[in-house]
Order: structure tokens, then sequence, then C-alpha cells
């Protein structure tokens, strides 16, 4: 297991379709988008040289963000909390390949909740946690439930790992109420969402294996004129 922000787990992530904004692409996007995604896997495979550069890079940035850079420093601090506020055992299995198409789509689940603290116990659900830079999104989540972005997210942390049952935590050690610090919200996997998914990925993986890309779907308007609608 790769901890999340290593060099290794950014190398196991280098050319796979990730949980982080891939399904958010695939399931509300377009064509061109699809396209820009599928050209953005097939550089990271060509270019396997460049990870490291890429990898430093990109932390680089990060280091001068301050929302990440405030995400990074809670991390540990979040997950902690919750496991002592929640009287429960978590593991963080780094990045996680998915058991039908491990060679394209994995997940960097944040972590595992189980009953013993291992993969063989029971009550498993996989959890996404945010640590928010404004409290606004933190007592947003507290009064309407977790974002509609983050829905994509957490789903596709349970279709990696096969799991059922998923959470969504937001933590903000700002909150003047300590009881409302931690926020969780439970999540059923959704199985129409896994279908529609999985249906792209299929049709991803075409592409990347024949060197093709994403058409307009056009149909037949009763006139005989190419319709996309």
């Amino acid at each position: 297991m790769n901890p999340q922000g290593t060099l290794d787990w950014y190398t196991e992530r280098w050319g796979m379709i990730t949980m982080s904004q891939h399904p958010k692409i695939l399931l509300e996007g377009h064509v061109h988008t699809w396209n820009k995604l599928l050209k953005h896997i097939i550089w990271q495979r060509e270019h396997p040289h460049l990870i490291r550069e890429e990898f430093e890079r990109e932390t680089m940035i990060g280091d001068n963000v301050p929302s990440l850079q405030h995400g990074k420093r809670l991390e540990i601090e979040s997950v902690e909390q919750y496991e002592l506020t929640r009287n429960v055992s978590v593991i963080r299995p780094g990045f996680m390949r998915h058991h039908e198409f491990p060679t394209l789509v994995g997940s960097s689940v944040d972590f595992i909740e189980t009953d013993d603290g291992t993969l063989d116990g029971e009550g498993q659900y996989a959890c996404e946690i945010k640590c928010p830079f404004l409290s606004e999104h933190h007592l947003r989540a507290i009064r309407y439930g977790m974002a509609p972005e983050h829905v994509h997210q957490t789903q596709g942390h349970m279709e990696v790992t096969g799991l059922v049952e998923g959470k969504f935590v937001s933590y903000d050690p700002r909150h003047p109420v300590e009881e409302q610090r931690v926020y969780v919200q439970n999540l059923a996997r959704d199985p129409e969402w896994s279908k529609q998914f999985r249906a792209m990925i299929e049709e991803f993986a075409h592409h990347l294996e024949h060197g093709t890309q994403f058409e307009h779907k056009m149909g037949k308007a009763k006139d005989g004129i190419p319709s996309m609608f």
C-alpha cells in the first residue's frame, strides 16, 4: 500500500481512470470532454519517463495553493478524529485497482471503515473525506448534505472496491461546536450509477485499444436530416 501523495502512489495512478474527477467527466460530459480525457490517458501511457517530473511539478503547485495546503495539513488529523469520534477502526489502502478493469480504472479511497481494522472484517464502508478550506462548505454539508460533485467520487470508491456501502465525511476543526466538527453521510451503492459507469468504461477501453475516438451519436430525423437529439 503506497500512501497518497507519494511518488509510488502517483506512479500507480499514471495512465489510469481515477475517481477524483474522471467519473463526472465520463457521466456528465460530452464527446469533446471524453476525447480530451482519452488523449490525456494515451499521453500518460506514452510518456512513463515523465512521471517523476510531473509528480514534482504537481507537488510544487500544490505546495503553493492554500486550499490544497489546508487539506494536506489536516489529512491525518481528519481520519484520526473520525476514528475517535465514531469509535471505529479504519485502514488507508492507498490506490486500489478495479476488480474487472485493473489496468484502466482505480481509486484512491481515503479510508475503509471496518469492524476489526482489517479488510476481512464485517461492516465495510468505502469512505471519502474532505477538509474544506472554507468553513461555509462544511456548514453547507451539515445543513443540506454532501455536494453533488462528491457523489460521483464516493460511488466510484464503492464501484472500485466492490463494497455496497460508502460514507462521505467532512471535517472542520474550526467549527465552534465540537460534536459538529465531523459530519458523516451514508451512501448506498447505486446500481444504475455502476451500470452507466461500466458502459462508459467499456466504450473508453474500446477506443483506447483500437486508437479511435468518441463520435457524436447521430440519429435520423423523419425528414432524413441527421440529428444529434
